[in-house]
């Protein structure tokens, strides 16, 4: 996390690591980035940033630019929001 803030993301909704292996074995941390509809409620994730877990190199992403092999991009807790708002914030 340290790595993170320290290298770019100082300023950013962060959520969700997860760690991924890309198709050849890569290690990577995919952190899912956010931004809040609501003032500081209703989150809904914006794009993820893969940070490569042997060499230390951030790229980010937008929510269409994620790469297939990647599995995980939207936090479960935010989609269960979503969901029990759904109808109620149309």
């Amino acid at each position: 996390m340290r790595h993170l803030r320290l290298h770019g993301a100082l300023f950013d909704g962060i959520i969700d690591y997860s760690f991924e292996l890309d198709d050849e074995g890569q290690p990577y941390w995919a952190i899912s980035t956010y931004k809040n509809s609501r003032g500081f409620s209703l989150p809904e994730a914006d794009g993820i940033i893969l940070l490569n877990a042997t060499t230390g190199q951030m790229d980010r992403y937008g929510m269409d630019e994620v790469p297939e092999w990647v599995d995980r991009v939207q936090p479960e807790d935010f989609i269960m929001t979503q969901l029990g708002h759904k109808g109620e914030y149309v």
